[in-house]
């Protein structure tokens, strides 16, 4: 059961930070290629920080 719970959050956690990124994707698509390279590798790498404690938990049982 924990294993469902953890996949139906970060199932939610990742369209939430889709939705987010292609929001803020879309509005700096004008700004200068550096500010969109440095936003893009942010933005890839930055979805894994909220998705971490939810698998620990679901791996681990959330015990200390």
């Amino acid at each position: 059961m924990r294993k469902l719970i953890a996949m139906l959050a970060i199932c939610g956690v990742l369209i939430g930070y889709i939705v987010i990124a292609a929001t803020i994707g879309s509005k700096i698509a004008h700004a200068p290629i550096w500010l969109q390279t440095v936003f893009y590798i942010i933005a890839g790498i930055g979805w894994a920080l909220p998705i971490m404690p939810i698998m620990w938990w679901a791996e681990r049982g959330g015990k200390s």
